[in-house]
Formats: structure tokens, C-alpha cells, sequence
């Protein structure tokens, strides 16, 4: 209940009172109850603790912006885009360090360059909040701060289908759906034939358990990948929608480009027992494990199916 965990969360502040994350969860349960008010203090509190904790800061700026309160939603987005960037010339400047006192051979440095190196890709966070402060300077007529995001935001927007890719599925991770299919648009726009990149957004969707989505791109990636991997994707996908005789299709093209693919031997044994094909489904999960004694989910299925008939 809401009041049993706001008790927690108070109790859990009041002993870490400079804990960032608490004052942000407490901050999400009062926003959960829509008390915006409430949670826009906490969240500034959880900012203002940390200065860089990231969350607290968009969703100040998140809660800001509901409230009407652009001054607040400025300086929020703004400092998430300050915090990022601080992160980053911090790791530079460490990087650095390490490089004057060894080799680029060396442990420590291997790591900060792989650090800097995640620092320097797309950020999800960067650029929402760099697009968000850019629409308020717009509204507020700000041309000259608007200019400085925008040239900070093209700097940083994605320039390969690889980099909206990963922008995507940040977003789609995070819920934020309409963010994640403009990516994912723009993945197809900078490389329509890639059936690798449509079965990885496929995957991500069917995850989220967003399976008719899923299922389009599945079926793109089948188109350009022609292989087992993204028809036993597809068949998947339709199954997970009651669609039993496209699933067994799909299974069965996965199998005709891979007749040693054993997940989707044993999906297509799946779809068969649920279509009530109980038979063909027995002898095909034989013929699995047969072929396959130590895949452990075939032979299990197949020895209760065995008790049960």
C-alpha cells in the first residue's frame, strides 16, 4: 500500500539523510499518487544531494514541466546535460593521469578507455534532456541558449543505424515508446536492409511482451535475413498471440534453413501439443532428443508428456 511504503521510505530518509536514491524513490511514490508538489521537492532534494544523480534530475525536470514551471524544467534539463558532461571531462582528465604514469598496455588505463569510450557514445539521457531544454528556449525565445543546445545536440546525435539502435533500445528499456520507435524509424532509414538490427528491435519488443509489434519486425528480419534464427523469432511471437497455424509456418521455415535447429524443433513441438496435435508433437520431441540427450527442456517436457498419455 501506498501508505505502508511511504512510512518505509520516510523512516529510510530520515535515517540516511543524504541518501539520493531514497529521496528519489519516495519522490516516485508521491508522483505514482500524482502529488507532483510533493515529489517535485523530494526529487530536487535528491539532486541537490547528488548532483549528478541523473534520475532525480529528469524527472524533476519531468514533473517541472507538468506543473507549468519552466524555469524549474530549464534548470533541471540543464543540469542533467552539465552532470553528463561533467562525467565525461572527469574520465578524460583520470584517463590522462593514468597514461602519464604507464603504459596504454596497462590494466587501469585499458579500463578508463573503455569508460571514456561509453561516456563518449549516445546518451539516451543527454539528448532527451538537451531536445526538452531546446523546445523551452524556443517557447521562452532564447536564441542565443537555444543555439548553444542545438549545437551540443548535434554534436551528440547518432550518425549510424548502430548508434540509434542503442538509443532505441535505452528508451524502449525505460518505457518511453514514443522516443524508442523514433529511433528505431531511423534505424530502418539509415539501413533498411539490415535484418540484424530488425530481429535485435524485434527481440526487445517480444521482451516487453509487445508481441504484434514484435512480430512486424520479425518478419522483416526473415525477409532479409532468410534464416532459422528470425523465423523461430516470428513463430514465436505468433504463438504468444493464440496464432497456432502461423506459428507452425513459421517454425517449420526455420527448420527448412536449419534442420539442427533444436529451439525451434522444440517451439514447433510446443505449437503442435497446444494445437492438440499431440501425436506429431510426441514423435517430433523424440526425434529432438534423439538427436540432442542433453537438452535438458526437451527431455523433460517429453517424459511428462509421456507420464501424461
Amino acid at each position: 500500500s501506498y501508505i505502508d511504503a511511504n512510512e518505509i521510505l520516510t523512516y529510510h530518509n530520515d535515517l540516511n539523510r543524504t541518501s539520493s536514491e531514497g529521496h528519489y524513490l519516495h519522490g516516485m511514490l508521491y508522483l505514482m499518487q500524482n502529488k507532483k508538489k510533493r515529489a517535485q521537492e523530494l526529487f530536487h532534494r535528491a539532486s541537490t544531494l547528488s548532483l549528478d544523480y541523473i534520475p532525480a534530475m529528469i524527472k524533476l525536470g519531468e514533473v517541472a514541466l507538468s506543473l507549468h514551471d519552466s524555469k524549474a524544467a530549464i534548470n533541471a534539463f540543464a543540469g542533467v546535460m552539465r552532470a553528463i558532461e561533467h562525467r565525461c571531462n572527469l574520465l578524460e582528465e583520470k584517463l590522462a593521469e593514468a597514461i602519464s604514469r604507464s603504459s596504454r598496455g596497462n590494466q587501469e588505463v585499458k579500463d578508463l578507455e573503455k569508460r571514456v569510450q561509453d561516456a563518449k557514445s549516445v546518451n539516451p539521457d543527454y539528448l532527451s534532456a538537451g531536445y526538452s531544454l531546446l523546445n523551452l528556449y524556443k517557447v521562452s525565445n532564447d536564441v542565443v541558449k537555444g543555439k548553444e543546445v542545438l549545437a551540443k545536440l548535434t554534436a551528440a546525435t547518432p550518425k549510424s543505424a548502430f548508434e540509434w539502435l542503442k538509443v532505441g533500445l535505452a528508451y524502449l528499456k525505460e518505457d518511453e515508446e514514443d522516443k524508442a520507435q523514433s529511433a528505431f524509424k531511423r534505424v530502418e532509414k539509415a539501413a533498411p536492409d539490415n535484418g540484424r538490427n530488425l530481429l535485435e528491435i524485434g527481440i526487445a519488443y517480444q521482451m516487453k511482451e509487445k508481441f504484434a509489434i514484435a512480430q512486424s519486425y520479425f518478419e522483416k528480419a526473415a525477409h532479409y535475413c532468410n534464416d532459422s534464427k528470425s523465423y523461430n523469432r516470428l513463430g514465436l511471437s505468433l504463438r504468444f498471440q493464440g496464432k497456432l497455424d502461423e506459428a507452425v509456418e513459421a517454425y517449420q521455415e526455420a527448420l527448412e534453413r536449419d534442420d539442427k535447429d533444436k529451439a525451434a524443433g522444440f517451439n514447433l513441438a510446443q505449437a503442435l501439443y497446444e494445437k492438440r496435435q499431440i501425436p506429431e508433437s510426441m514423435k517430433l520431441l523424440r526425434e529432438i532428443v534423439e538427436f540432442f540427450p542433453d537438452f535438458e527442456e526437451a527431455v523433460e517436457r517429453l517424459e511428462y508428456l509421456e507420464e501424461l498419455h
